[in-house]
């Protein structure tokens, strides 16, 4: 332990000269524009970096299992957690193949019940009559959202080659990165060694963690969306499973989006109610009991930490950031509390010291 310190200490000291306003402007006017410039690069590049990570957690959890009273071979765990995940990969693109294009086909006549929605609305709502419905139908066009969401997932699509590449050459060059970090800092490794095993272990278990919790939220929201039969269950599920890697933000997108189809399918207020209802406390009882008790202070974020990155890095990459946001800010936070003249950047990521101090002890 005191050797990490010491380390860590000393290697700090040539760091600690605080740059410029002007430096600090220029450095972050260039890191902003190579963010906005090569989102095209960046982004398959993280979600190939992210996959990398969670095929290795995958791996280890594999290997603690045993056959006959035999562990798996690493090889065997590995060959699994790829399959595993070229599995699910594999059902999304079938939920998504078959689903959506009947979604589109359907749009037109949920458009008319929408119509038909807003209309016995305003003939309820006292002065509901002001508002001119022409003009407010006219802006509410499903088959143009529907489109939208299509081109969004065929772009992701087609970036998906590009990130299983990524992934392979990761994979195959993993065990000689402890390698490369003794080349690059001409043999002072341990500080550089210790920060990457921060950031390997916080980003392995919030991978992890997150997929269970969102995989467990999507399956009860599908049961409860298929046993009322609303339609496109299984396209639901998938975005419930996807918005969930969104915090706050996410949860409540996933209980709106098919909560709005019940209110345009359904005629009887019960099925409406049960559907809103049950989806509501799923993410309620999920998102207040199940996750914090799993996590603990796996990431302690501080809400206001929390609501700053969504927001930086959805105004920066839109629904891709807002994805991205919590993993990235924890690398950054781990990354500037061991630079005296960046560490306040990490104060007001952290919920509490716990960070600070958790990222100078020895993994």
């Amino acid at each position: 332990m005191d050797t990490a310190e010491n380390v860590l200490g000393e290697e700090r000291k040539g760091l600690s000269r605080t740059p410029s306003l002007l430096e600090g402007l220029v450095i972050l006017a260039i890191i902003l524009t190579g963010l906005v410039v090569g989102q095209k690069f960046i982004v398959p590049l993280i979600f190939s970096v992210f996959i990398w990570s969670l095929i290795n957690v995958l791996k280890t959890k594999l290997s603690l299992l045993s056959i006959a009273g035999k562990r798996l071979p690493e090889p065997v765990c590995l060959v699994l957690s790829i399959l595993l995940l070229l599995a699910a990969n594999l059902s999304i693109y079938v939920i998504v193949s078959q689903q959506f294009p009947a979604l589109a086909e359907a749009m037109p006549r949920y458009q008319e019940k929408l119509n038909a929605l807003i209309i016995r609305i305003s003939q309820v709502v006292p002065g509901s009559e002001v508002v001119d419905l022409n003009e407010l139908l006219g802006r509410i066009n499903l088959w143009e959202f529907a489109t939208k969401v299509g081109t969004q997932v065929r772009s992701l699509a087609s970036g998906l080659f590009l990130m299983l590449i990524y992934v392979a050459f990761l994979l195959a060059e993993q065990r000689y990165f402890r390698d490369k970090l003794g080349l690059l800092f001409s043999g002072k490794v341990e500080r550089p060694r210790i920060l990457l095993d921060r950031i390997v272990r916080r980003l392995n278990m919030y991978l992890y963690i997150k997929t269970v919790i969102s995989l467990l939220t999507a399956v009860l929201s599908y049961a409860v969306m298929a046993w009322w039969g609303l339609d496109f269950a299984p396209f639901w599920g998938l975005l419930v499973f996807l918005l969930n890697f969104i915090p706050t933000v996410g949860s409540i997108l996933a209980v709106i989006f098919p909560s709005l189809l019940s209110f345009i399918q359904y005629d009887s207020p019960t099925p409406i109610l049960a559907v809103v209802g049950l989806l509501a406390a799923i993410q309620i009882i999920i998102g207040n009991f199940i996750e914090p008790a799993m996590t603990g202070r796996t990431l302690n974020m501080s809400p206001f930490g929390l609501i700053v990155s969504l927001t930086f890095w959805g105004m920066l990459w839109g629904i891709v950031g807002m994805f991205l946001a919590v993993p990235i800010t924890v690398c950054i936070a781990i990354v500037f509390s061991n630079f005296d003249h960046l560490k306040w950047v990490s104060v007001i990521i952290a919920k509490d010291s716990t960070l600070l101090t958790d990222v100078r002890k020895p993994v």
